[in-house]
């Protein structure tokens, strides 16, 4: 994973003291919707997503991190599978 220089979104809303505009929220989603869309391909799940989770590089890229969280989706279906 690349470095994310800006920071996480809960970082940057602590430091300036504000929120993101709607706008700005707009953008940021796009690129963490594209990259869950990348890991449901691989069959994974992130399970975890928070604005501490959702990195900013300095060109304002979005980035999910804490992949440690991350579960393999058939296990995950299997897990729920089992309450049936």
């Amino acid at each position: 994973m690349e470095y994310c220089a800006a920071g996480s979104m809960s970082e940057i809303m602590r430091m300036c003291k504000k929120t993101f505009t709607e706008e700005q929220i707009a953008y940021i989603m796009k690129d963490t919707l594209k990259g869950l869309s990348y890991l449901h391909s691989k069959k994974k799940i992130h399970r975890d997503i928070k604005a501490g989770n959702i990195l900013l590089t300095s060109k304002g890229e979005a980035k999910l991190g804490s992949f440690f969280l991350l579960t393999y989706l058939l296990t995950y279906c299997s897990f729920i599978s089992s309450f049936k």
